[in-house]
């Protein structure tokens, strides 16, 4: 294949849309991994925000204690330990599309590999040019959306665990005239943090259960001809 944009002559029509199909998913796939990359940067300064205004506070008092912590602030952690789950949500499915993608040019890169090893990609056929050098996968049900140990659990348990922290530490703050209520601020960030788990394990093996070799499968709700078209 050619590497300047150029379809290779002999090829059919339908090698052709395939090429032009893998090309753009691999555009699609650097557009979403920066759109990733602006998420991440989105939780990282969300996270920093409560902090940073908590230093402003304690600047002129020189004491730095949790069970201190003006109301204010400790509304702030727990706005802020809410809003971050709408961030990990948009992190999970973004990476959920880069995934999709990637199978998506996997299978492409697959199709070709076989029509090279039956000698039916060019004519007239020609000696193996790159099946020898494939590395990577060359079938569409990899990479995996949920792998436990990964970069990707590993992100999502991050960003669970400082949304999760700020819930646990903004109930103890604002319950601590309770006494009786002031424990259950760790029960409600470890309630939390399951929360976020089991959105990303059930999303993961719902992609892959509707993600078949076969192409898509689309709920019934989401597929229906008569389902009115959204404005």
């Amino acid at each position: 294949m050619a590497n300047n944009g150029d379809v290779e002559p002999g090829m059919s029509d339908l090698n052709k849309f395939l090429l032009d199909e893998y090309r753009g998913l691999l555009e699609l796939d650097k557009a979403r991994n920066e759109r990733f990359d602006r998420l991440v940067t989105m939780f990282l300064s969300l996270a920093g925000a409560p902090w940073v205004l908590y230093a402003l506070v304690i600047k002129d008092k020189g004491n730095f204690s949790f069970g201190e912590m003006p109301p204010l602030i400790a509304w702030v952690f727990l706005l802020v330990g809410l809003l971050g789950f709408l961030v990990v949500i948009m992190c999970i499915q973004t990476k959920f599309l880069i995934t999709l993608y990637m199978r998506a040019v996997n299978a492409i890169r697959g199709h070709f590999a076989q029509l090279e090893s039956s000698n039916a990609l060019y004519s007239p056929p020609l000696p193996p040019l790159f099946q020898p050098s494939l590395r990577l996968p060359t079938v569409g049900t990899v990479p995996p959306y949920y792998e436990r140990g990964s970069y990707n659990f590993y992100a999502a348990l991050g960003m669970a665990l400082v949304n999760a922290s700020y819930l646990s530490l903004a109930c103890y703050r604002l319950l601590s005239p309770w006494h009786a209520w002031k424990s259950t601020g760790f029960l409600a960030g470890l309630v939390w943090l399951v929360i976020h788990y089991r959105y990303y394990v059930r999303q993961a093996r719902g992609r892959e259960t509707r993600d078949s070799p076969t192409g898509l499968i689309f709920r019934p709700a989401a597929a229906s001809p008569n389902r009115p078209a959204q404005k």
